[in-house]
């Protein structure tokens, strides 16, 4: 039998090879080899063997072959896969420097955590659990003090949070996009896992003097960050050596 999967995930070609050994790793896979962007492995089990074919790419592409009555296994086995190669994209994640700025603005290096930027995530991310019992209570508060006369308030209120919500994103917001400079560019390097790892364990806080160094010869002088990465990872390993 056949069976195929077909995994979405955003992994650079240079990654490749190290996807396939961190899923390699971590997984009891029997005369696997490794060919760039090719996981090719067996895996025993008592009803049979199954054999798998990864591939990786703008789509991760997985085949298993295997004999009648281990399709269970196989799901199993794909699920295994699936959470490596979550956990792969979330250690990249964490090894990688995100630079964005606006054609025709000055730039806007990125700003230092704040009780006021921290509210404005909790109120306004992706959970809005904590907007919807802020409102609840403010209701509350609303009713037992002006009684039916608070559901003109409220409504009124809520009227103008969405009338005034582009104003307030506007506020809450780096970068002003306008139809003079419509696009923001977002530029994100990913940090070999390696390099990322010994920048942490022995440099510390230096990989964020690099990339606030990276900003002061590159964003604020109205530069393009691509040219100084290099000189500034270059100047960082040896400002790590004499640590």
């Amino acid at each position: 039998m056949l069976k195929e999967f077909v995994i979405e995930a955003e992994i650079a070609p240079a990654y490749y090879v190290d996807l396939l050994e961190f899923i390699l790793r971590y997984s009891d896979f029997k005369d696997a080899r490794i060919t760039y962007d090719r996981l090719v492995f067996t895996l025993e089990h008592p009803h049979g063997v199954i054999n798998g074919d990864l591939r990786v790419g703008e789509k991760i592409r997985i085949i298993f072959t295997y004999p009648p009555g281990l399709e269970d296994k196989v799901e199993e086995l794909y699920d295994d896969i699936f959470f490596l190669i979550q956990l792969f994209g979330e250690e990249l994640r964490e090894s990688t420097l995100y630079f964005a700025w606006v054609e025709g603005q000055d730039i806007i290096p990125e700003k230092p955590s704040s009780l006021t930027r921290r509210i404005s995530k909790i109120l306004f991310g992706s959970n809005l659990l904590v907007l919807f019992i802020i409102f609840l209570v403010i209701n509350i508060i609303l009713f037992i003090l002006f009684g039916l006369y608070a559901v003109i308030i409220i409504l009124l209120m809520q009227f103008s949070i969405v009338l005034l919500s582009d104003r307030l994103y506007s506020i809450m917001g780096e970068w002003r996009i306008t139809p003079e400079n419509p696009f923001c560019h977002i530029l994100m390097y990913q940090l070999p896992g390696r390099d990322f790892k010994f920048f942490k364990e022995v440099c510390g806080d230096l990989l964020i003097n690099i990339k606030r160094e990276i900003y002061d010869k590159s964003l604020v002088l109205g530069e393009p960050p691509l040219a100084s990465l290099a000189g500034t990872f270059s100047e960082g390993m040896v400002l790590s050596a004499h640590h």
